[in-house]
């Protein structure tokens, strides 16, 4: 079988990318309610900003942003 090589961009905005982000922030507002200093560390983080709207994105590509983000903001996928 063929080993698909993992891109953040294909998935980046999708269900899942969305889901892993509400548990994040719901955890760190868990840990900040605390006074003592919490220290977090991305080991994982990919570029920081996507443009879904891109070829690298849109293309031939599967967009799970239009499942994802783009649902939730109440928009379409594509290009504007």
């Amino acid at each position: 079988p063929k080993v698909r090589r993992y891109e953040h961009i294909v998935k980046a905005g999708g269900h899942l990318d969305c889901f892993k982000h509400v548990v994040l922030v719901s955890l760190l507002q868990l840990l900040t309610q605390d006074p003592e200093p919490v220290v977090y560390i991305d080991a994982h983080a990919g570029e920081g900003i996507y443009d879904l709207a891109s070829s690298d994105a849109l293309g031939q590509r599967i967009r799970s942003c239009s499942d994802g983000v783009l649902l939730l903001a109440g928009a379409e996928a594509g290009p504007a």
